[in-house]
């Protein structure tokens, strides 16, 4: 004869292997269900040329006086401006930024003030602006010295335009390999269960040149993200 101890122990073993099976059906069935869909993503790409470029940059002048550095500015952005112009720019293409004085303290320094003016020069002629970034040597040549300036930059103003027609090619790119993918398994393609269309992003026409904001060809790319149900 059992005692009463002996049975409530025997039951609750009864009942903690029983809960054990429930809870491990339990999981199989729910990581069975997880592996009947598939997650694919699917690529877009455009080669493009910039619509737009702009180059800011700056130069540095030195005189005893305010009134000097003011002189040397004017001869200064006349020589700018005539090199623009020369290259088929406007006068309402060139735009003066910042003008700052610093009081020069060293016991070296042969004048008292440095200017540093800053400038910015904006086309939507792509031809033109790669053409005076290679002739820029001239501005150099009359002792005009552009400091802290990377070259000039160049912009893609019309991605909304494209926008449709690429996401819904990145669509159809990871529905061909979801298709692929279940034909190679045995199963057949459902629904969609999610996606994610990412984002839009430049990249230089060649991969290994850097910043993409340099040059006036590159690749704008979308990777759009998509599970599909198997059946």
């Amino acid at each position: 004869m059992f005692r009463g101890k002996e049975i409530s122990f025997l039951l609750f073993s009864l009942l903690l292997f029983m809960s054990s099976i429930i809870i491990s059906h339990g999981i199989k069935n729910i990581g069975t269900k997880n592996e009947n869909y598939i997650t694919v993503k699917g690529l877009s790409e455009r080669e493009i040329l910039s619509t737009s470029s702009s180059w800011e940059f700056r130069y540095s002048l030195t005189g005893d006086t305010i009134n000097d550095i003011n002189k040397a500015n004017n001869l200064s952005l006349s020589k700018i401006k005539s090199f623009f112009l020369k290259q088929g720019f406007s006068e309402d293409h060139i735009k003066m930024g910042f003008m700052e004085f610093n009081e020069e303290n060293y016991k070296e320094s042969l004048y008292k003030y440095r200017a540093y003016i800053s400038l910015t020069v904006h086309t939507k002629n792509i031809e033109q602006m790669e053409a005076v970034e290679k002739n820029i040597a001239e501005l150099y040549n009359q002792g005009i010295l552009i400091s802290n300036s990377g070259g000039p930059r160049y912009y893609f103003d019309n991605i909304n335009d494209i926008k449709p027609e690429m996401l819904a090619d990145s669509i159809r790119n990871a529905k061909l390999a979801a298709l692929e993918f279940a034909k190679h398994s045995s199963s057949k393609l459902g629904k969609i269960k999610n996606a994610n269309q990412g984002y839009f992003e430049f990249l230089p026409i060649d991969r290994s040149l850097g910043a993409q904001e340099h040059y006036p060809k590159k690749i704008l790319r979308i990777v759009t993200t998509v599970s599909y149900y198997l059946d």
